[in-house]
Protein backbone atom coordinates (compact mmCIF):
# COMPACT_ATOMS: atom_id res chain seq x y z
CA UNK A 1 0.00 0.00 0.00
CA UNK A 2 1.03 3.34 -0.86
CA UNK A 3 1.94 5.20 2.66
CA UNK A 4 0.95 8.72 1.32
CA UNK A 5 -1.78 7.72 0.04
CA UNK A 6 -2.57 5.78 3.18
CA UNK A 7 -1.66 9.44 5.31
CA UNK A 8 -4.04 11.42 2.73
CA UNK A 9 -6.81 9.34 4.25
CA UNK A 10 -5.86 9.15 7.74
CA UNK A 11 -5.72 13.15 7.91
CA UNK A 12 -9.24 13.25 5.87
CA UNK A 13 -10.51 11.00 8.80
CA UNK A 14 -8.85 13.46 11.39
CA UNK A 15 -10.75 16.31 10.02
CA UNK A 16 -13.85 14.60 9.20
CA UNK A 17 -14.28 13.51 12.71
CA UNK A 18 -12.70 16.53 14.09
CA UNK A 19 -9.64 14.28 16.00
CA UNK A 20 -8.68 15.93 19.07
CA UNK A 21 -5.00 14.22 19.06
CA UNK A 22 -2.07 15.05 17.59
CA UNK A 23 -0.74 12.00 17.10
CA UNK A 24 -2.27 9.45 14.75
CA UNK A 25 -0.70 6.39 15.37
CA UNK A 26 -3.43 3.91 16.23
CA UNK A 27 -5.98 5.77 14.23
CA UNK A 28 -3.91 4.01 10.98
CA UNK A 29 -5.23 0.80 12.68
CA UNK A 30 -8.95 1.36 13.02
CA UNK A 31 -10.26 0.82 9.54
CA UNK A 32 -7.75 -1.66 8.10
CA UNK A 33 -9.74 -4.87 7.09
CA UNK A 34 -8.24 -7.97 7.63
CA UNK A 35 -6.76 -9.99 4.09
CA UNK A 36 -9.04 -12.84 5.06
CA UNK A 37 -12.72 -12.53 3.24
CA UNK A 38 -13.67 -14.74 5.86
CA UNK A 39 -12.78 -12.44 8.72
CA UNK A 40 -13.51 -9.18 7.68
CA UNK A 41 -12.14 -6.52 10.40
CA UNK A 42 -8.71 -7.33 11.87
CA UNK A 43 -9.99 -7.57 15.23
CA UNK A 44 -7.79 -5.99 17.66
CA UNK A 45 -7.93 -4.42 21.10
CA UNK A 46 -8.29 -1.38 20.06
CA UNK A 47 -12.39 -1.98 19.94
CA UNK A 48 -12.73 -3.17 23.40
CA UNK A 49 -11.00 -0.41 24.77
CA UNK A 50 -13.38 2.00 22.87
CA UNK A 51 -16.02 -0.20 23.82
CA UNK A 52 -15.10 0.29 27.48
CA UNK A 53 -14.43 4.01 27.45
CA UNK A 54 -17.84 4.70 25.76
CA UNK A 55 -19.43 3.15 28.82
CA UNK A 56 -17.19 4.54 31.09
CA UNK A 57 -17.84 8.09 30.12
CA UNK A 58 -21.60 7.47 29.81
CA UNK A 59 -22.37 5.81 33.04
CA UNK A 60 -19.85 8.22 34.60
CA UNK A 61 -21.94 11.43 33.10
CA UNK A 62 -25.20 9.96 34.02
CA UNK A 63 -24.08 9.60 37.50
CA UNK A 64 -23.16 13.36 37.71
CA UNK A 65 -26.30 14.20 36.55
CA UNK A 66 -28.07 12.48 39.34
CA UNK A 67 -28.33 8.87 38.31
CA UNK A 68 -27.18 6.96 41.21
CA UNK A 69 -28.40 3.74 41.08
CA UNK A 70 -26.64 0.59 38.62
CA UNK A 71 -30.58 0.05 37.48
CA UNK A 72 -31.05 3.66 36.56
CA UNK A 73 -27.81 4.13 34.79
CA UNK A 74 -28.27 0.80 33.34
CA UNK A 75 -31.77 2.04 32.36
CA UNK A 76 -31.18 5.34 30.75
CA UNK A 77 -28.01 4.24 28.99
CA UNK A 78 -30.68 1.26 27.37
CA UNK A 79 -32.92 4.62 26.48
CA UNK A 80 -30.12 6.07 25.23
CA UNK A 81 -28.49 3.51 22.95
CA UNK A 82 -32.22 2.72 21.39
CA UNK A 83 -32.06 6.27 19.23
CA UNK A 84 -28.76 4.84 17.81
CA UNK A 85 -25.71 7.28 18.35
CA UNK A 86 -23.11 5.28 17.31
CA UNK A 87 -24.63 4.65 14.08
CA UNK A 88 -26.22 7.64 13.10
CA UNK A 89 -22.37 9.33 13.51
CA UNK A 90 -20.81 6.60 11.50
CA UNK A 91 -23.80 7.65 9.08
CA UNK A 92 -23.55 10.85 9.14
CA UNK A 93 -19.69 11.15 8.56
CA UNK A 94 -19.63 8.56 6.50
CA UNK A 95 -16.96 6.53 7.88
CA UNK A 96 -17.56 4.03 5.83
CA UNK A 97 -15.24 5.67 3.11
CA UNK A 98 -12.13 5.34 5.32
CA UNK A 99 -11.97 1.51 5.80
CA UNK A 100 -9.22 0.14 3.49
CA UNK A 101 -7.17 -3.08 3.03
CA UNK A 102 -3.62 -3.27 1.14
CA UNK A 103 -4.96 -0.92 -2.07
CA UNK A 104 -8.53 -0.94 -1.32
CA UNK A 105 -10.12 1.92 0.15
CA UNK A 106 -13.66 2.37 1.45
CA UNK A 107 -14.39 5.35 -1.54
CA UNK A 108 -14.58 1.71 -3.61
CA UNK A 109 -16.50 -0.23 -1.15
CA UNK A 110 -20.43 0.35 -1.96
CA UNK A 111 -22.98 0.08 0.86
CA UNK A 112 -24.21 -2.57 1.90
CA UNK A 113 -21.53 -4.64 0.72
CA UNK A 114 -21.50 -8.44 1.85
CA UNK A 115 -18.00 -7.92 3.26
CA UNK A 116 -19.26 -5.54 6.09
CA UNK A 117 -19.99 -7.54 9.55
CA UNK A 118 -23.27 -6.72 10.84
CA UNK A 119 -22.67 -3.91 13.38
CA UNK A 120 -20.11 -2.21 11.32
CA UNK A 121 -21.50 1.30 12.36
CA UNK A 122 -20.87 0.46 16.28
CA UNK A 123 -17.91 -1.20 15.08
CA UNK A 124 -16.16 1.97 13.41
CA UNK A 125 -17.22 4.37 16.64
CA UNK A 126 -15.87 2.28 19.41
CA UNK A 127 -12.50 1.56 17.33
CA UNK A 128 -12.37 5.56 16.77
CA UNK A 129 -12.81 5.94 20.45
CA UNK A 130 -10.27 3.33 21.32
CA UNK A 131 -7.53 4.57 18.86
CA UNK A 132 -8.64 8.37 20.14
CA UNK A 133 -7.93 7.38 23.51
CA UNK A 134 -4.17 5.60 22.87
CA UNK A 135 -3.26 8.80 20.56
CA UNK A 136 -4.07 10.87 23.47
CA UNK A 137 -5.63 10.56 27.07
CA UNK A 138 -8.58 9.61 28.91
CA UNK A 139 -9.93 13.45 29.54
CA UNK A 140 -9.57 14.51 25.75
CA UNK A 141 -11.39 11.16 24.73
CA UNK A 142 -13.74 11.99 27.44
CA UNK A 143 -14.83 15.40 26.17
CA UNK A 144 -15.35 14.73 22.37
CA UNK A 145 -17.50 11.54 23.21
CA UNK A 146 -19.66 14.13 25.34
CA UNK A 147 -19.56 16.47 22.68
CA UNK A 148 -19.83 14.44 19.55
CA UNK A 149 -22.32 11.31 20.63
CA UNK A 150 -22.80 11.52 23.91
CA UNK A 151 -25.19 11.45 26.43
CA UNK A 152 -24.92 15.58 26.66
CA UNK A 153 -26.37 15.62 22.60
CA UNK A 154 -28.86 13.03 23.52
CA UNK A 155 -30.65 15.55 26.51
CA UNK A 156 -30.97 18.33 24.28
CA UNK A 157 -33.81 16.78 22.74
CA UNK A 158 -35.83 16.03 25.85
CA UNK A 159 -35.18 12.23 25.64
CA UNK A 160 -33.12 11.80 29.50
CA UNK A 161 -35.44 13.95 31.96
CA UNK A 162 -32.90 14.47 35.03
Amino acid sequence: MDIRKLNAKIEELAAEVNYPCKKTNHLKFVFKLSPSPDHVFFESGIRTVGRSVLDLVNSHYLFTRGYTGNREIDEAKAHYQENKPYEKYAKEHNLYRFVYNHELFGDEIKRGNKDFPKAKDIAFVERLVGAMYYDSDFETCKEWIINNLGIRAFKKIGSINK
